[in-house]
């Protein structure tokens, strides 16, 4: 049996991180993650610092778009299920506030982290033209703690420069269940979510599922 660590700092677990595909979202490339046969989460967590983009954008089912998608865990869905009920996206406690969001009446809500305490925060409203990812409703997140709450990885991320585990990440309710999936030979990237739609940072978009149908 394998046990998966969930941590701030390390993403351990993450499945096939496919990192030469991934996309654009967060600063560094690792914006979303997507898997080319196998996905996995892990939840880092850390300082969600102030709401912002750069980071690395990607996060979804196990991967996005690209490098910018999102998108639950895998088949099983999140496992902070009720965070993103509650529109939320898991980060570490008590750095929900200083970045801007407001920390979901039923916190934790199923976040979770090896390294320390957790906490549900729910971002601030999308603004029309964002420039940071404050403004484009996002967090700047451990990629773990995105992928946990069913979150999407986004492609506005100035301002999330906190190293290649965060990611700038918009709730699930954004862009709602991913209905494609991005194809780029064999590999399999989930969407990222950009002003409410579902776009493909790398890969061309195809209904879910059929990417490598026979």
């Amino acid at each position: 049996m394998v046990k998966t660590h969930r941590s701030s700092f390390a993403l351990v677990g993450l499945g096939l991180f496919v990192l030469g595909a991934v996309t654009p979202a967060c600063s560094s490339d690792p914006s979303n993650t997507s898997t080319s046969t196998s996905s996995s989460s892990s939840s880092s967590t850390s300082s969600s610092g102030s709401a912002g983009g750069g980071g690395m954008a990607g996060a979804g089912g196990m991967g996005s778009g690209g490098m910018a998608g999102g998108g639950g865990m895998g088949g099983g869905g999140p496992s902070a299920l009720a965070c993103q009920m509650a529109g939320g996206i898991c980060i570490a406690a008590g750095t929900c506030t200083p970045a801007g969001g407001t920390v979901a009446a039923g916190s934790p809500g199923g976040c979770f982290f090896d390294d320390g305490p957790a906490e549900c925060c729910i971002p601030t409203q999308p603004k029309m033209n964002p420039t940071t990812c404050a403004e484009a409703g996002g967090l700047c997140a451990p990629i773990g703690g995105c992928l946990d709450a069913g979150g999407y990885f986004t492609s506005v991320t100035m301002g999330c420069d906190m190293g290649a585990s965060f990611t700038c990440c918009v709730p699930h309710a954004q862009c709602g269940d991913a209905t494609i999936e991005c194809c780029d030979g064999q590999a399999v990237f989930n969407p990222s979510c950009d002003k409410g739609m579902l776009v493909c940072q790398f890969g061309m978009p195809v209904p879910k599922g059929t990417c490598l149908a026979p």
